[in-house]
C-alpha cells in the first residue's frame, strides 16, 4: 500500500479482533461534526484502515478527512465508528492511534478532497475464513475476516490476511512443505470453484500458498466478461516444517522402437529432496497413423505449459473458470508425446480428446514434482513384402589353359 499510493502506514501495536472498541470501557463516539471515524479496508480478525474526522452531516450523508485515503474514486469501503485512544505527533507524518467500532455505513467516495459515505447501508464483501494447521507444533489458528469490496484492492489485502495468519500460527519464518484447500463462491458461479495444491519452499513457506490463492482471485476479479459477486472464500492451509519434493531424473521405456498404434510402457525416475529415488510407472498409447520416423516423449512435474501450445485465450467467463480448475496443481506428473501430427479429418471439437489420449498426468502424495526430461522413441514403418528375383542363367565357365611358368600364371 506504501509503494503503490505513495501512503504511511503506522504500526500501532494492536491487531485482530482484540483491538476492537469492545475492548474497552469508553463506548465510540457518534458519528456527528468533529467526532472521529474509520474507513476500513478489512475488518474482523485482521484490520487495514485509516482514522480521520467527520467534517459535516447531512441526515445519513457523512463527509471527513478533509484529504484523500488512496484516492480510488468510487468505492465500496467500510465506514465504522472508531474510539481514539492518542494522536502522534510527528513533523512529517502525524497521525491518530485508535481502534475501529461496528461498521455502520459504506464510504462510497474516496476524492482529493475527502471522503464519502451514507450510513445504515451495508457494503458489498468477501468473507474469508482461513484454517492453519502447524503439524509440527500441533497447533491450528483460525483467522476470519472481511475485504471491502473493491476489485483492485481485493487480491492484495486477501494476501496480506492469509499471509498474516499463517506467520502467526508457524511463528517462523523459513522453508517447508502445504498443503491449501480453497473453496470461493460467487454469484456467477454455478457451483464453488475448489481447488487443492501443494507448494513447497526453502526460503520462506508462508508465502507461497497464500499468493497462490490471492493470483486466483485476482484473475477471476478482473476477468473481461463480467462482475463475480464474490460471497466467501474458505481456506484451509496444512503445513509441515520438512521440504516435500521430487525432481525428474529420468525416464525411460520398456523398448527403443514402436509400431504406430502400440503401446508405450514408460518408467519416470524422481530424485526426492534428500531422499531416495522413486519410480512411476504409466503407458500411453502412439497414434494409429505417424508418418514421422521419430516421435519425443517428455515427462514433467506441475502446470508447465506445453511449449507447442499457444497463449491461452478465453471466449468466455466459462472457459476462464474451466480452466482455473483444471490446471494441473504441484503434485503432478504429465508424461505426453511431443508435435504428434495433427489428423485434419479430425473436427475442432475433437482436439481436447485428442490431446488427452497421449497425455497422462498423475498425482502424487503431498510432495510437488518439478523438472523436466525427453525421450526420443523411435518408429518402425510398415515393412513392404519384397519382389522375388528372377533367376539367371549360369554361364559357362571358361576352360583352363595349362600353366607354363612356375609361381605365375596370366
Amino acid at each position: 500500500l506504501e509503494e503503490r499510493y505513495s501512503i504511511v502506514v503506522q504500526p500501532t501495536g494492536l491487531s485482530g479482533a482484540a483491538a476492537h472498541a469492545e475492548a474497552y470501557t469508553n463506548d465510540p463516539m457518534q458519528l456527528q461534526e468533529g467526532s472521529p471515524f474509520g474507513v476500513m479496508l478489512t475488518d474482523g480478525d485482521v484490520t487495514v484502515g485509516a482514522f480521520g474526522t467527520v467534517s459535516y452531516v447531512e441526515d445519513h450523508i457523512i463527509l471527513g478527512f478533509g484529504h484523500w485515503l488512496l484516492p480510488a474514486g468510487e468505492t465500496e469501503f467500510f465506514l465504522t465508528e472508531a474510539y481514539i485512544i492518542d494522536t502522534v505527533e510527528s513533523l512529517e507524518t502525524p497521525f491518530k492511534l485508535g481502534v475501529p467500532g461496528r461498521t455502520v455505513g459504506t464510504i462510497f467516495e474516496d476524492r482529493w478532497q475527502g471522503v464519502g459515505g451514507v450510513a445504515e447501508i451495508e457494503p458489498r464483501l468477501l468473507y474469508v475464513s482461513v484454517t492453519v494447521k502447524d503439524r509440527d507444533l500441533g497447533i491450528t489458528n483460525r483467522t476470519q475476516f472481511r475485504i471491502a469490496y473493491y476489485e483492485s484492492l481485493m487480491p492484495l489485502l486477501l494476501l496480506v490476511g492469509v499471509l498474516d495468519a499463517v506467520d502467526r500460527t508457524l511463528n517462523r519464518i523459513g522453508p517447508g512443505t502445504m498443503i491449501a484447500r480453497y473453496t470461493l463462491k460467487a454469484d456467477e458461479l454455478a457451483q464453488p470453484l475448489t481447488r487443492t495444491d501443494v507448494f513447497a519452499s526453502l526460503s520462506d513457506i508462508a508465502v507461497t500458498g497464500p499468493l497462490r490463492i490471492a493470483q486466483t482471485l485476482f484473475t477471476l476479479a478482473r476477468n473481461e466478461f463480467r462482475d463475480m459477486g464474490f460471497s466467501s472464500l474458505d481456506i484451509d492451509l496444512d503445513v509441515r516444517r520438512a521440504v516435500k519434493a521430487l525432481r525428474v531424473k529420468s525416464i525411460k521405456t520398456d523398448k527403443e522402437s514402436y509400431k504406430p498404434g502400440e503401446t508405450v510402457q514408460y518408467t519416470v525416475i524422481l530424485q526426492a529432496y534428500r531422499g531416495d529415488e522413486q519410480k512411476v510407472t504409466g503407458e500411453l498409447p502412439l497414434p494409429e497413423k505417424l508418418d514421422s520416423s521419430r516421435v519425443t516423449l517428455r515427462a514433467f512435474g506441475g502446470p508447465r505449459r506445453s511449449q507447442d501450445e499457444e497463449t491461452p485465450e478465453f471466449n468466455s467467463l466459462d472457459e476462464l473458470i474451466e480452466a482455473l480448475q483444471t490446471v494441473p496443481s504441484n503434485n503432478s506428473l504429465t508424461v505426453e508425446f511431443l508435435n504428434l501430427p495433427r489428423d485434419d479429418s479430425e473436427e475442432e471439437s475433437d482436439d481436447k480428446d485428442t490431446e488427452a489420449k497421449f497425455k497422462r498426468t498423475q498425482t502424487l502424495d503431498e510432495t510437488i514434482v518439478y523438472g523436466e526430461k525427453t525421450l526420443e522413441i523411435k518408429i518402425k514403418g510398415e515393412e513392404k513384402p519384397q519382389e522375388p528375383t528372377p533367376e539367371k542363367p549360369e554361364e559357362p565357365k571358361p576352360e583352363k589353359k595349362p600353366c607354363k611358368f612356375l609361381f605365375y600364371c596370366p
